[in-house]
């Protein structure tokens, strides 16, 4: 079977019919070169589009004009893809926001007695807070103390519920112990177990610059590969994120292709197509 390379025969060969496969990864710039490569994950669609941009001249010497001369002034590579892979660091992209380190779980160390709500509503849902506001996460429901200002008991089932996972207390319509307007305790007892923070500071990125890879497998000739090099481009989301859906959630990129001469050489400013021989 033929690489995916030149076909050097002069001859039509059906090892270069494609059915596309492949992988795409993306990389922040350092000093205009690509730093180190993060696989995306899988990408269901991967598309690039070429757009031309002529400039006809046409003949006035005859009764119908004619176009005598056509010149290709501008072109432009755009770029689509899809992935459905929702780790933090594609939301990242997607979200145009910055991954942080996130503040220690306030259920790690837990918390004093203090008054974290002054004026509660019942049928409503409320954070468990420290006294700096952070939120604590995956809570054990023997960690929570919760009680009516001043130290009025409240029993988990019968006056409030507890959502452990998200660190949340709602209050009952039918629990008696408190009106609309009661203060609220609440005590969170020390757990070195609990689960570590995680965090997506979304919308803060105008814009999102790197070089991206793409490693075509073709499935119609033994997965022979070829990398397409885009040396710059800058990714902006597309189209909606499915958090209710009966289909699988994806996260759609679209971008164009910018001049790199640092990333891809004065011959290659855009991208760079390559392969070996692995006949």
């Amino acid at each position: 079977m033929a690489a995916p390379g030149p076909n050097t025969t002069g001859q039509p060969n059906t090892s270069y019919y494609t059915l596309g496969r492949g992988k795409v990864y993306f990389a922040p710039l350092v000093n205009s070169k690509p730093g180190g490569y993060r696989e995306l994950g899988n990408c269901p669609e991967f598309t690039m589009t070429i757009e031309s941009e002529k400039l006809e001249h046409q003949s006035s010497q005859g009764g119908l004009k004619v176009i005598d001369k056509e010149v290709i002034i501008a072109t432009k590579l755009n770029v689509s893809f899809n992935c459905d892979e929702l780790s933090f660091d594609n939301q990242s992209l997607f979200f145009s926001g910055t991954q942080v380190a996130a503040p220690t779980n306030p259920a790690i160390a837990g918390f004093a007695d203090y008054n974290m709500i002054t004026d509660v509503v019942k049928g409503r849902w409320y954070d468990i807070v420290n006294a700096a506001g952070v939120r604590a996460y995956d809570v054990e429901s023997a960690s929570v103390t919760v009680q009516k200002t001043p130290a009025t008991a409240m029993v988990l089932g019968t006056d409030y519920l507890l959502d452990l996972e998200f660190g949340r207390i709602f209050f009952l319509t039918t629990g008696i112990v408190i009106v609309d307007g009661d203060e609220i305790d609440v005590t969170l007892a020390a757990d070195a177990l609990a689960k570590p923070i995680y965090e997506v500071q979304a919308l803060t990125q105008t814009n999102i610059i790197g070089a991206l890879k793409f490693i075509g497998s073709n499935a119609a000739n033994n997965d022979k590969m070829t990398e397409y090099q885009i040396h710059q481009i800058s990714l902006k989301p597309e189209g909606d994120f499915s958090g209710i859906s009966d289909e699988f959630t994806q996260m759609g990129f679209t971008g164009a292709a910018e001049s790199n001469p640092t990333g891809g050489g004065a011959g290659s400013p855009l991208m760079t197509i390559r392969t070996h021989d692995n006949a």
